[in-house]
């Protein structure tokens, strides 16, 4: 399988007669589509999302807060702090 990377999307190989494309999101944009429902399975889901080696806290609380700009709906900044928070404690509970 060939996989191609774009931005933070990977392209899986495509058969060439076919006109389909897949690409999957990387595994921070995929938890930065969770934050709006953010119910606590999706802070679980987020939490493991951002696990993932080519996944960093940085680089999401980045995008999500640049993402916020765009939603429509409530502020996401005070859902952003709550992960953060959930994400802090968990990887202090991993190092104790």
């Amino acid at each position: 399988m060939t996989i191609l990377k774009q931005d933070r999307a990977t392209q899986l190989e495509r058969d060439q007669a076919s006109p389909l494309t897949i690409w999957l999101p990387s595994p921070v944009d995929v938890a930065i589509s969770r934050l709006g429902r953010l119910s606590t399975v999706d802070v679980a889901d987020i939490l493991v999302l951002l696990e993932d080696p080519a996944a960093s806290w940085n680089e999401f609380e980045r995008l999500a807060t640049e993402a916020s700009q765009y939603y429509v709906g409530r502020d996401l900044a005070g859902t952003i702090a709550y992960v953060k928070l959930q994400w802090q404690r968990r990887r202090e509970a991993v190092a104790s």
